[in-house]
Order: C-alpha cells, then structure tokens, then sequence
C-alpha cells in the first residue's frame, strides 16, 4: 500500500498559500505563504 503525499497551491495577485496534505490520513497543513510578483 503507498500513500500519497500531496501539495496545494492557492494563486492570489498579492501571495500564494502553500499546503501539504497526506491521503492517508485525509489531513493537511499549510505550509510558509509566498510573495506573488507582477500579480
């Protein structure tokens, strides 16, 4: 059995949300948010 290990990001014009998620457990956590530049 192999689990997945999962990144999610969410584009905004003034940063970008960074999460990591486990399949297994259903759960995820968010990760250091990004400066977006030029939008």
């Amino acid at each position: 059995m192999t689990t997945q290990t999962l990144l999610g990001f969410d584009f905004g014009t003034k940063s970008i949300g960074v999460a990591v998620g486990q399949q297994l457990t259903g759960s995820a956590r968010p990760l250091a948010a990004l400066k977006a530049q030029d939008g």
